[in-house]
């Protein structure tokens, strides 16, 4: 390997860090460690360096701690271990060492208090978007004050989407997507889109608004529209209040097949391109504009519950029946060869969320009753595990940069500052 070994492990190596954080750069000089250092070795040392090298950075260094990383590898014990693992380190050369500021940890916000489960959850501004087992619709704000509640669905919410502040989707397992209109704290249904023959599963919007995919238990990816002059006709409208009934019927642009169960999950990538998972063991992107399978990602005998597409870093990660999070390079010419598996949960991984503003963090909800903050450079073990949830977590998000929702069977959804 690299011709170090453990009985060396108190020798010294000659070492240099950097950061991309301009704010705590220092000098780019050598420095003499052993080799036994751990992370807390290397935190107090170069705490040391900031506070003797600028006397102006009137920083309070008692509250700050670092992370440490060569190759991309994450510090999880000693450099001893860690340089076991790579190969191409050489002990006689200087080892560069990349330091980031270590996240703060989530800290609970509030948790509210729902009639059913919580099924999804996607935060917007200031606004968290709720789909219940109880069939309704919600929006709450970030105080925990419901501002608007609504029966819309005759069966339990299974997926909802901000199209904007006014405009919003929810999919069901009564088989309709239905685009509600939200005006003075009113929401008023006007479109019910229809197709899909079992539960819809998963919606996901693209970027510009103008399309949507859905993804169902029929086996079935749909492709929408939204602009609402398009693939609309006329319903007949009952004696109920028209706000209790859609006014309009949206059928699909295109019908996508190729899954042999239940589509779980759905991910735009780009404008044109999507990603879907399913019970079949199989993750598929897809041509939106040809209708065509691109590529398929298989696993051996994992379901797929969950998927999320990260536009920092162009890759896949998934949550599966085995407890693992898979991350997957679909750019990668090497099969259904796994980028990174983090493994810290202990039951079904139901919901994954990247990072919106880091590219390396990513949150998990579980059927351990735990949500998770990953860094996928620390595949060991989760940065900090979100604790108070008493039965399945169903939901996670983290739309906002600050702030991360889950959503659980026992009826609460919670609010984690970032």
């Amino acid at each position: 390997m690299n011709g170090y070994h453990t009985e060396q492990s108190q020798q010294q190596l000659m070492v240099k860090f950097f950061t991309k954080n301009k704010k705590y750069s220092i000098a780019d000089n050598p420095y003499s460690i052993s080799s036994s250092s751990t992370s807390q070795n290397l935190n107090a040392l170069l705490i040391g360096i900031l506070k003797s090298d600028d006397n102006d950075l009137e920083t309070d260094f008692s509250t700050i701690d670092f992370d440490f990383y060569i190759n991309g590898n994450y510090l999880l014990t000693t450099l001893d271990d860690l340089i076991q693992t790579l190969p191409d380190i050489k002990i006689e050369s200087i080892i560069e060492i990349e330091y980031t500021e270590r996240n703060p940890a989530p800290e609970p916000i509030d948790s509210v208090i729902l009639d059913d489960w919580v099924s999804s959850i996607k935060g917007l501004n200031d606004l968290i978007l709720i789909g219940c087992y109880d069939t309704s619709v919600q929006i709450w704000n970030k105080t925990g004050e419901l501002i608007v509640s609504l029966p819309g669905h005759t069966g339990p919410v299974k997926s909802v989407a901000w199209i904007n502040e006014s405009k919003i989707l929810s999919s069901s397992h009564d088989q309709s997507i239905l685009v509600w209109n939200l005006s003075k704290n009113v929401l008023t249904k006007s479109v019910k889109c229809v197709g899909h023959t079992e539960s819809v599963e998963c919606i996901d919007i693209n970027d510009d608004k103008s399309k949507f995919i859905s993804t169902s238990w029929d086996k079935m990816i749909k492709l929408w529209n939204l602009n609402e002059e398009d693939e609309l006709e006329e319903s007949v409208i009952t004696k109920k209040k028209k706000s209790d009934v859609p006014s309009r019927v949206k059928t699909p642009i295109i019908t996508l097949s190729g899954h042999s169960e239940n589509v779980s999950s759905c991910k735009w990538m780009d404008d044109k391109t999507a990603c879907t998972a399913s019970w079949d063991h199989s993750i598929r992107l897809w041509d939106l504009f040809t209708g065509q399978e691109t590529k398929m990602l298989k696993s051996s005998n994992k379901i797929f519950l969950s998927i999320d597409y990260s536009k920092l870093n162009g890759l896949i990660s998934s949550g599966s029946n085995d407890s693992l999070v898979r991350i997957y390079d679909p750019r990668s010419n090497e099969g259904n060869l796994v980028k990174i598996s983090l493994s810290s949960h202990s039951a079904w991984v139901s919901s994954v969320a990247w990072s919106k503003s880091n590219q390396n963090q990513l949150v998990t909800g579980s059927y351990d009753n735990t949500a998770k903050l990953w860094d996928i450079r620390n595949p060991k073990s989760s940065m900090y595990d979100m604790l108070g949830h008493e039965d399945k977590v169903l939901c996670v998000d983290w739309s906002m940069d600050n702030l991360i929702l889950s959503g659980s069977a026992d009826n609460t959804f919670k609010m984690y500052q970032a």
